[in-house]
């Protein structure tokens, strides 16, 4: 799987597993925190990264360590960059909608905050016609580090039915768990990133 979808794809998406539990209460969210994944140089997250064959075997398990490095200038806006301990790098910004990273052709919408229930917006991770829905303002998950109450994201290829991944992400904390689906003819998780810890300034 796409380390970079992992972390603000951080990529493709399912319902709620067992660990989760869901309340989807009112359609508009009243936007508790001014960012959904907070941006300041030198916040960090930890994540273990879990990745699985189609029976069920784990193939490769690593840490990852997530850290806002510096900002830079983009077309006169302050973006910042997202640097993995395993290779990567990229730039993300918060606008007024939500959460962008700077993908080919610019700015690509990733995560919409605050929004509507059961919204969708096309995105691009896999394909530039992925479709995200916002599918709870409230559900809960428990990972290592802790249970949290998070936003679920749930993001589809159309061109490739069996990929699919969901995102949790608390807000104003940054990103809680990941699990990504894929297969042939036959869905199953091939990976998942969980936040075993974090440092936010």
């Amino acid at each position: 799987m796409n380390r970079k979808a992992l972390i603000i794809t951080l990529l493709a998406l399912s319902a709620l597993v067992s660990s989760c539990k869901e309340n989807t209460g009112t359609s508009v969210d009243t936007a508790s925190s001014s960012q959904i994944i907070p941006l300041e140089i030198g916040n960090q997250w930890i994540y273990k990264n879990v990745y699985y064959d189609s029976l069920g075997a784990i193939t490769f398990d690593a840490l990852d360590t997530v850290t806002i490095i510096k900002d830079t200038t983009i077309s006169g806006e302050k973006w910042f960059r997202l640097q993995g301990s395993v290779g990567y790098s990229f730039d993300v910004i918060h606008r007024a909608d939500g959460y962008y990273y700077y993908g080919d052709g610019g700015a690509i919408l990733q995560y919409k905050y605050p929004a509507n229930l059961n919204e969708r917006y096309q995105t691009y991770v896999a394909t530039p016609t992925d479709t995200m829905v916002v599918a709870s303002f409230n559900s809960v998950t428990t990972v290592q580090a802790g249970t949290y109450t998070c936003y679920q994201y749930n993001r589809f290829v159309p061109s490739r039915p069996t990929v699919r991944q969901t995102t949790w992400i608390e807000a104003g904390k940054g990103i809680i768990k990941e699990e990504a689906y894929g297969g042939t003819t036959t869905v199953f998780l091939s990976s998942r990133a969980e936040l075993v810890g974090r440092n936010l300034k």
